[in-house]
């Protein structure tokens, strides 16, 4: 399904890259970063780093923890990670918030059995009155604002939860989503142990914890307004290798396009542009 079938505005799709012309990248992420594949010890580094982080968090009166569950391979592996940086010393909470949108009923069904399959406590709220009753009263609407509100909806709930259950929450972002700075909310949180984790990692991370055979969704992106390799054009072993390119080896368009073996310099640049503007999005500036 194209992402105009989901009424995202002509504006909407403008801000992303598009699909690239002519021939794709004969190499992909795996191949051309200098990062070592990931291995049970970096699970045992995000483990340590969880149960540092939740420790702390004790200090605030925050015990257990809270993670957003869509089903999706980013929200699954937190999952996980929480529930091996927990043990038997605190609880690990799922929620699932329904916003009343065409497929949530079938989206929530699915993710309460992912929450079954990870042996986890699932919550299930129904959101679609608030969402409704926030749409009626906003005086305007823009390009992003259904969107933003959704995700905006769903982090209220999930501190709602936390806040009654005296836990943090943990965020499910990593690293790819916040360098496209996707011009919408992300799933923020007080802890984020996939922060430093492309989303090819966080994939691999995925098949070392053995919990990819629980994702209700494997296509990265939200079924409601786009998929992710629907606006960007490709999938993520080739945005990822962009990212890594632009960012820590800080090679210009040209290079990067010479360097994996794509025709569309235009592309690439269109790529660096967002990572470029990411900063203006969602950040919060100051003087000095």
């Amino acid at each position: 399904m194209s992402p105009g079938h989901r009424g995202v505005s002509a504006e909407v799709l403008r801000a992303f890259p598009g699909a690239p012309v002519g021939a794709l990248p004969t190499l992909a992420f795996a191949e051309l970063s200098q990062r070592a594949p990931v291995s049970l010890d970096d699970v045992d580094a995000l483990v340590a780093f969880l149960r540092s982080e939740f420790a702390a968090m004790e200090a605030i009166g925050l015990r257990d923890v809270v993670v957003g569950l869509s089903g999706g391979l980013d929200s699954v592996v937190v999952v996980r990670l929480c529930q091996l940086a927990s043990g038997s010393d605190r609880s690990v909470h799922t929620v699932t918030v329904d916003l009343g949108r065409p497929g949530d009923a079938e989206r929530c069904v699915a993710a309460a059995r992912c929450a079954a399959k990870l042996g986890v406590a699932h919550a299930l709220v129904d959101g679609g009155a608030a969402r409704a009753a926030v749409i009626a009263a906003s005086p305007g609407r823009g390009p992003w604002s259904d969107i933003n509100t959704d995700t905006r909806l769903i982090q209220d709930f999930l501190f709602r939860v936390a806040d009654a259950a005296g836990a943090s929450v943990a965020s499910t972002a990593d690293l790819s989503e916040k360098l496209l700075g996707r011009q919408t909310e992300a799933f923020y949180g007080q802890v984020e142990p996939l922060g430093t984790l492309y989303k090819t990692e966080a994939r691999e991370l995925g098949r070392v914890l053995g919990v990819l055979e629980f994702l209700t969704d494997s296509r990265p992106g939200c079924e409601d307004y786009w998929y992710d390799d629907e606006v960007l054009g490709v999938g993520y072993e080739v945005i990822d290798a962009v990212l890594y390119l632009l960012t820590v080896e800080r090679l210009d368009a040209k290079a990067v396009a010479t360097r994996i073996g794509m025709e569309d310099v235009a592309w690439v640049d269109r790529v660096k542009h967002r990572v470029d503007l990411q900063p203006l999005r969602l950040g919060t500036r100051g003087p000095g």
